[in-house]
């Protein structure tokens, strides 16, 4: 039975039930708004032309369960089923790029969060301390998890698009850029900082350029973080878009 006729004479027997059978029993009989109580008539109007075929197959429904009920429970269940079973997508998702950690994600936002914290007068002390451990907590993320991450994306990346190698090579030089020199600089600035904050010579003036120059490398710092994150995951896509024939 096809889907519509299926449709059509479920309706007939969920609808019209012992109605129909009666129907049936006359010859010539055909299902219409007129044949149908009263209460049903207005819903029925859409279904006024029903096939010979499909009142066959209504009356089939009704004859292999014994009554109109019986059919109306088979019709429940097997619409239970159905509902039950898991759809079929004949298009399979696309793998995603292997993300930075959710603890890397926080730790960008905690280092962030203590550079843009304001200083309190004679609490310099206490800014830098605070802006150091979020530092420090940044570079065990960074130097670990999302280096690893990272090589598998890119592992996966050349599997699928060997002709990409020059774009993770790009992002590689980049890894190395944020690890190795912009991290490391930060680093640098912020154990000035401390020194000077620490000096019993304190030069307010001169200790808050530098503060403000940590709080600049540090910001540049976050914000090429997170667009090498999303530069990864462009190409990531782009190499199985490419594969199946969408990318450029």
């Amino acid at each position: 039975m096809t889907c519509n006729r299926w449709f059509v004479a479920k309706l007939i027997v969920e609808q019209c039930g012992d109605d129909y059978m009666k129907l049936e029993n006359i010859p010539n009989a055909s299902i219409s708004p007129m044949a149908v109580p009263g209460t049903q008539s207005a819903e029925w109007t859409e279904h006024e032309h029903v096939s010979e075929q499909v009142q066959l197959e209504a009356q089939k429904l009704v004859d292999l369960a014994g009554s109109s009920e019986l059919a109306r429970n088979a019709i429940n269940v097997a619409d239970e089923r159905q509902a039950a079973m898991p759809s079929e997508d004949p298009t399979p998702a696309l793998p995603t790029a292997v993300n930075e950690p959710d603890s890397f994600k926080k730790a960008l936002e905690d280092f962030e969060t203590s550079l843009e914290r304001p200083v309190i007068a004679g609490e310099l002390m206490d800014w830098v301390a605070t802006a150091e451990r979020a530092h420090q907590q940044l570079g065990l993320y960074l130097r670990s998890d999302v280096q690893l991450a990272h090589a598998d994306s890119y592992a996966t990346i050349l599997r699928q698009d060997s002709d990409l190698s020059s774009r993770v090579a790009e992002l590689r030089a980049t890894d190395e850029q944020l690890l190795h020199i912009e991290f490391d600089k930060i680093a640098q600035s912020l154990s000035q900082l401390h020194d000077r904050a620490q000096s019993s010579a304190q030069d307010e003036l001169k200790a808050e350029i530098l503060r403000v120059e940590v709080v600049r490398q540090g910001l540049a710092f976050i914000i090429s973080a997170r667009t090498q994150e999303t530069a990864i995951t462009t190409w990531f896509s782009e190499a199985f878009n490419r594969d199946c024939g969408t990318g450029e």
